[in-house]
């Protein structure tokens, strides 16, 4: 029996369930299916209790209470890339009591503007698959140029095991460059123009983190693949790999809050067909969510003229934190150090030329989205970062 659920219907709770009726449920799969329940997002509180019928039966009862899931945001927003920003934005999870999940945002700021418009269906033909299907228009303003993408993309994941999703999609993107400055690194002044990026995008995840929002326990591990093909008017080629890991442990032995948060990210991109890597495809290693202390992409090559970051074809990053509970489970103090390098041959990956930064801050947990705070200082002082320290502020999940 279901109980509390006053917009969603019984099946959204019943599917993520990890015991049919009639089945014999042990507690770890109760346990799961109260997780399960819980990362939808939909429920404040989930909990899922036997009771004794006649005979030598029990049946369970789940009662859950509902959350707000439609939230509309009007404000301002930071980072390092694009500045002060205007956003407003809607966002329905539990659609119409489906779970499916529907989206609208539109971000605009004096160098930055991002629409999008998005949709989820959830258990599409009554299958463990979700089909996300999303249309966007953004813009970034750079010292040296500015970029514009417009696309569209597909997205189907399954669940093939408990822990496990698989995923794989198309991406259709016109890239566009233009306001390129007369002192751009050559990198740059190659992309200036108009390009078609036609992508297959596949993944592989595997995640039994409590917590989707703020992890105290369990992993996550992402396995990313995305190829630049010529169907379609696409004229990119490339190969990209990613692969993550983000481990999560809580102090259980002397219970006191203690979170500590360890990850590991590795990058590849190579051309093909003698074709060059999009510069927006490279990676750009600093900033708030790669190496904390230093500006975005201050981590990676650097053009030698003017010192702006140009990417890298690979990327190492690795990062610890420990977050330690200042109020109930609301606000979070953190100390925390990465290190990382983007580059461009293996042989620049010495332990000589990685860069650090250390640091502390705050988490604040918001029944809809984490903040987090930060200050950091760098270890190694890079040409065009001369700052010693730098404040980063995240509105939203992280690590």
């Amino acid at each position: 029996e279901v109980q509390g659920n006053y917009e969603s219907r019984d099946y959204v709770i019943r599917r993520e369930l990890r015991f049919q009726e009639g089945e014999l449920a042990n507690q770890r799969e109760i346990d799961r299916s109260r997780t399960r329940v819980f990362n939808l997002g939909y429920y404040q509180d989930v909990s899922i209790d036997p009771f004794p019928t006649e005979g030598k039966n029990w049946d369970f009862v789940a009662k859950v209470r509902e959350r707000f899931t439609g939230q509309f945001s009007i404000g301002l927003g930071y980072n390092q890339v694009t500045g002060v920003s205007g956003f407003i934005s809607l966002r329905k999870g539990n659609f119409r009591g489906t779970g499916d999940i529907a989206g609208i945002s539109i971000s605009y700021g004096s160098k930055y503007k991002d629409n999008s418009l998005s949709y989820t269906k959830k258990w599409f033909l009554n299958q463990p698959i979700d089909l996300t299907g999303s249309v966007y228009d953004r813009r970034i303003e750079y010292t040296t140029y500015t970029v514009d993408r417009t696309g569209i993309d597909l997205i189907f994941s399954r669940e093939f095991a408990e822990f496990w999703k698989a995923s794989a999609g198309v991406s259709l993107q016109r890239v566009r460059y233009t306001n390129i400055s007369p002192d751009a690194s050559p990198l740059i002044k190659e992309e200036a123009g108009t390009r078609q990026s036609r992508k297959l995008l596949f993944g592989l995840t595997r995640d039994t983190r409590d917590n989707y929002l703020f992890p105290s326990a369990g992993a996550l591990t992402e396995l990313g693949y995305s190829v630049a093909v010529p169907v379609l008017g696409g004229n990119e080629r490339f190969n990209k790999i990613t692969l993550s890991h983000q481990q999560f442990f809580k102090d259980r032995w002397l219970d006191t809050g203690l979170i500590l948060s360890f990850k590991g990210s590795l990058g590849l991109v190579e051309p093909y067909s003698g074709k060059r890597v999009p510069l927006d495809e490279r990676f750009f290693v600093g900033g708030d969510f790669t190496v904390r202390g230093y500006k975005y992409g201050y981590a990676g090559p650097l053009d030698p003229n003017t010192k702006d970051p140009i990417g890298a074809k690979r990327q190492l990053i690795l990062s610890a934190e420990a977050n330690y509970p200042l109020y109930k489970n609301i606000l979070y103090g953190a100390v925390f150090y990465d290190t990382g390098l983007g580059f461009n041959d293996w042989s620049e990956l010495k332990t000589q030329n990685l860069k650090g930064g250390f640091g502390i801050g705050i988490r604040f947990i918001t029944p809809f989205a984490p903040i987090k705070l930060d200050w950091a200082v760098k270890t190694k002082k890079v040409p065009g970062d001369t700052s010693r320290s730098r404040i980063h502020f995240v509105l939203g999940v992280f690590f």
